[in-house]
């Protein structure tokens, strides 16, 4: 079996599964029947590339301010891969909380954490807290300038 499993291109192999039994791939490709199966069988159940050629140029960029599963679900892979690069790359975890506050972030203090936690689907402890966290004043129903 003279090729290096790490380096084939399972982009290639993967569509020809479709119509070639694994013996056949298997003698194709100079790499072991059980390999093929294998293969298969976790692109079956995961319905993901395994060990897909990744492209890092495009997706570096891309990891510091998305989540791994956001990223993963985007390129069609394992977010462990994005989990691995980012470790790599020692680039900070960022979670879907974190990727929701940016959301709400702008809208505290400008309206009552009750309104704004139930518009985001967050407790209104969690908002006040969050508020709280960042020295933003609570919302003020009597000053003029608000509604």
């Amino acid at each position: 079996m003279g090729n290096n499993i790490k380096s084939l291109d399972w982009s290639v192999i993967i569509p020809l599964m479709e119509y070639n039994t694994d013996k056949t791939l298997a003698k194709m490709f100079g790499i072991a029947e059980i390999t093929v199966y294998k293969r298969r069988a976790e692109y079956h159940k995961t319905g993901r590339m395994p060990n897909a050629r990744i492209n890092w140029q495009e997706l570096d960029p891309l990891i510091k301010d998305n989540s791994d599963r956001e990223l993963a679900k985007r390129f069609n892979i394992h977010y462990t891969s994005i989990q691995k690069r980012r470790y790599k790359l020692k680039i900070r975890k960022v979670s879907e909380v974190d990727q929701k506050w940016k959301e709400i972030d702008p809208f505290l203090g400008k309206d009552s954490d009750n309104n704004i936690a139930k518009k985001f689907g967050f407790n209104q402890s969690n908002v006040s807290h969050r508020r709280r966290s960042l020295g933003i004043k609570k919302f003020n129903y009597n000053f003029k300038g608000n509604k």
